[in-house]
């Protein structure tokens, strides 16, 4: 049995995977995986590729660490510890969008020791049990973090400046065509701090984005040592009410209480008072339009915040959401400025840096950003950022290794192909009495296609 085969074996054992999960997570029939842990089929490139991103680690990473110490096997292992299957909550594409989340994180997490970057700053806030009913203890936490941070009552100008700059914690953010929208984010303490975003509205609904930070931050200050699991999955709608949820202890309550933290962090009750004074009625449009302005938050999340400040009526909090506001927020914020792509943004940038500096090859570069070597690296164009390989060259290396996974050992391309579909690859390889000569099909990105 090759260390490929047993890495892909004990991956899954530990994450608590049946063989019909794994199948499903990676796209192959359940006899299909046995083979393969068997030692009967070798995997081809793209599957070994899904196994690594699947379990949140870059591919040369996830070979090195045996599989069993991957990150997101302690989100699998919660949840068949629950005896439920994390792949029939979330679908396979939502889990590979983790899983690239967390290899990003512990890229930077590299790049930044690379680069003599200051350490992230986690304050030390003790947590405690969840309490019934949550929100007074959501605020009670989002009181402290603002007196362990120094930042009084004063509004916060942008949160992604005071998580990325003060407190050189990791931000991602992700595009809805990207992640389902049933997932808000997600969070990790290990290697370092790190939040992922969904912008389920855009980018420029950047008041979304700023309780979405927040929400985040609690989890990282108050929940991710505490239930012994570093990383945590944010959801809304009708994913929370599903019994797989219990992957996280006392999930909802949890969720509860960082919605609390988060409205609380962003608006705090004795700023709202302020803001609001002796000359405006809180349930006004005016007193609305200047909470949302002062602490740069939503009008439903405004309206709920003056709503429990000052008493006012559900059915009144209700009428002022459903009747809107004349004003349009300003789409000119810092917390819009942000820029769609796990490997985009942050992780891009350090390397490019790192590159410029010589402290990471080419080669590297691209795995880690996940470029083809037949692609240029984004930045100037210099040598170091030209492509590595022609297109031609990469189809002959892809269609090889294909080949050579399939039992085709000492092949070789001779031709390659432009098509409509793709590319046609001929290969060939001895056999006792004779040379065997197959032709490879694959898509523009170098994936196998079927003839």
């Amino acid at each position: 049995m090759s260390d490929i085969t047993t890495t892909l074996r004990r991956a899954r054992e530990s994450a608590g995977l049946t063989t019909e999960a794994m199948a499903h997570l990676v796209g192959l029939e359940p006899a299909q995986i046995e083979r393969i842990e068997r030692g009967e089929a070798a995997p081809p490139f793209a599957t070994l590729k899904r196994y690594a991103r699947l379990f949140g680690a870059r591919i040369d990473r996830f070979f090195e660490s045996g599989g069993s110490a991957s990150p997101t096997t302690l989100l699998f292992r919660s949840a068949a510890e629950h005896g439920a299957d994390l792949g029939s909550v979330l679908t396979a594409d939502d889990l590979l969008v983790l899983g690239d989340f967390l290899a990003s994180v512990a890229d930077v997490d590299e790049l930044e020791r690379k680069l003599g970057e200051p350490p992230a700053i986690v304050p030390r806030l003790e947590s405690a049990d969840l309490t019934d009913p949550e929100w007074p203890q959501g605020q009670e936490f989002a009181a402290r973090a603002r007196e362990a941070l120094g930042l009084g009552i004063e509004p916060i100008p942008s949160m992604r400046l005071l998580l990325e700059d003060r407190l050189h914690w990791s931000l991602f953010f992700v595009a809805p065509h990207e992640l389902s929208p049933a997932l808000q984010g997600a969070s990790t303490i290990e290697p370092r701090p790190a939040i992922l975003v969904n912008l389920v509205e855009g980018r420029e609904s950047w008041w979304r984005t700023r309780v979405s930070l927040a929400h985040e931050m609690c989890h990282i200050l108050y929940d991710s040592r505490t239930i012994a699991r570093p990383y945590l999955i944010s959801p809304q709608g009708e994913l929370r009410g599903r019994r797989e949820w219990a992957i996280v202890d006392r999930f909802r309550g949890l969720e509860r209480r960082a919605n609390a933290f988060a409205v609380h962090f962003l608006a705090p009750s004795a700023a709202i008072r302020t803001v609001v004074g002796a000359s405006m009625s809180p349930d006004s449009e005016r007193a609305i339009d200047a909470v949302c302005t002062s602490f740069g938050i939503g009008r439903t999340v405004a309206v709920r915040r003056l709503g429990h400040e000052y008493r006012i009526s559900e059915e009144t909090q209700n009428h002022l959401i459903e009747r809107g506001s004349e004003h349009a927020p300003a789409k000119d914020h810092p917390d819009a400025a942000v820029v769609p792509g796990v490997r985009r943004g942050r992780l891009e940038a350090l390397v490019d840096r790192a590159s410029t500096a010589g402290l990471i090859e080419p080669v590297m570069a691209r795995a880690i950003l996940d470029i083809p070597l037949s692609e240029p690296l984004p930045g100037p164009a210099i040598d170091d950022r030209e492509p590595l390989w022609t297109k031609e060259q990469a189809a002959f290396a892809r269609a090889e290794a294909q080949v050579r996974a399939s039992g085709g050992r000492g092949c070789w391309a001779s031709e390659a192909r432009r098509t409509d579909r793709g590319w046609e690859v001929v290969v060939h390889y001895p056999q006792p009495n004779e040379i065997v000569t197959r032709t490879i099909y694959l898509a523009d990105d170098l994936e196998p296609l079927h003839a």
